[in-house]
């Protein structure tokens, strides 16, 4: 077979083998395929390392050149076919580098190895599915609670979870994302029987406003910002360096994305967020150079990326994966006897996920396959919900 991997695939083949299934496994590693990449994929890639999604070490662009000449791919040209094609191939959505990939894939007749759910109907080009039982490549986190059973038996529980898009649905205004009750509810019966943190991008006061329960521990501002029961108080140093910088991107950015129809420029203490779900998708580009030049004229921040947002933050070595550990330590939970698991949705969560490899467990919530270093997976709100739930239950039969 003539095979064209989409950039995850890709990526997985590199860095998270685990992630493919025994078949494309075995059609990847097959001498008797031939094995074609585009500039797409490429393009792609370097935009993962640039938000922060894909970690390599040194100069992004050697490092990427080097896994080209590592591993040799067939190259499909976009040619000026493939760009008239993208426009008539046959897919439920109008992203440009999905149907380029689609287009390339039927002008050259080649086999698209994806897990993309968006790409695998179309009937229009050959497709070689990468896909685990239809929840995607990790395995899910529902059976997760009666699986720990016999371990939390003996060891205490620490949950870390995000909010936006795992407690609550991403939604178009963030302080339209309410908590529901029911989440509340099952977040107040945890509480009551291990130890429990919401780690958000969200300002501290926002995040404590919108959960509204005391007893919880909160990390704000990536973990900046950090406030709990009985006198638990850290705000890290190295952050407020960075506030006169912060201040000034705000004015800066306010100004220049004010014309940008659906754009919101918010200040938070540890960061300055550029919301653009709103926004006409071809202004994009134009809010992307904007937050590009105020990174460039304030060397103490970076630049980050989520759902539909990008954010400047302080150029420390401090994220949400630090903050769990600082938690674990300071509340005596780094030790043999505890199980830490985060729940999380976005790019800066990996930090936390990455933070636990060795003694914890991720649980990404995701409707499509990513790359990542979570463990388990979640499609959706509801399943944390289910999850959760599941978790009390089997915190109260061991209590019995």
């Amino acid at each position: 077979m003539r095979l064209l991997l989409d950039t995850h695939i890709w990526l997985w083949s590199l860095l998270e083998p685990k992630n493919l299934t025994p078949q494309v496994a075995a059609e990847l590693e097959s001498p008797d395929n031939e094995l074609w990449l585009s500039p797409i994929s490429t393009w792609e890639l370097l935009v993962l390392i640039d938000v922060g999604r894909v970690l390599v070490s040194g100069d992004p662009e050697r490092w990427v050149r080097e896994v080209l000449r590592t591993v040799p791919f067939r190259e499909a040209p976009i040619t000026h076919e493939v760009a008239l094609e993208s426009q008539a191939v046959g897919l439920p959505h109008r992203d440009p580098a999905d149907r380029l990939l689609a287009a390339t894939a039927k002008v050259y007749d080649l086999t698209l190895v994806t897990a993309d759910e968006r790409l695998l109907g179309s009937t229009e080009f050959s497709v070689l599915a990468n896909r685990y039982g239809g929840r995607g490549t990790l395995p899910s986190a529902l059976d997760l609670p009666e699986a720990l059973a016999p371990r939390l038996s003996v060891a205490r529980l620490a949950l870390f979870l995000d909010y936006d898009g795992t407690l609550t649905p991403i939604v178009s205004q963030p302080e339209d994302a309410v908590l529901a009750d029911e989440m509340r509810g099952v977040l107040r019966k945890l509480a009551a029987r291990c130890f429990v943190a919401i780690v958000s991008g969200r300002d501290l006061g926002d995040l404590k406003r919108l959960v509204a329960l005391d007893e919880l521990v909160y990390a704000g501002s990536h973990g900046f910002d950090i406030a709990g029961p009985d006198g638990l108080r850290m705000e890290y140093d190295g952050g407020r360096a960075s506030l006169p910088s912060l201040e000034a991107a705000h004015t800066t950015l306010a100004a220049v994305l004010a014309p940008v129809p659906g754009v919101r420029v918010e200040r938070k203490r540890f960061a300055l967020a550029v919301h653009y779900r709103n926004a006409a998708e071809e202004r994009v580009p134009e809010i992307e150079r904007a937050v590009d030049e105020a990174t460039a004229a304030h060397t103490d921040l970076v630049k980050s990326g989520g759902k539909k947002i990008l954010e400047l933050r302080p150029r420390i070595d401090w994220d949400k994966g630090h903050a769990v550990r600082w938690l674990l330590r300071a509340l005596a939970l780094e030790a043999e006897g505890v199980v830490p698991i985060y729940v999380g949705d976005d790019v800066t969560d990996e930090d936390a996920f990455r933070a636990l490899t060795d003694e914890g467990i991720g649980i990404l919530v995701a409707e499509q396959p990513q790359v990542t270093a979570a463990t388990y997976a979640l499609r959706h709100t509801q399943e944390v919900l289910t999850f959760l739930r599941g978790l009390v239950e089997v915190l109260d039969e061991i209590r019995r």
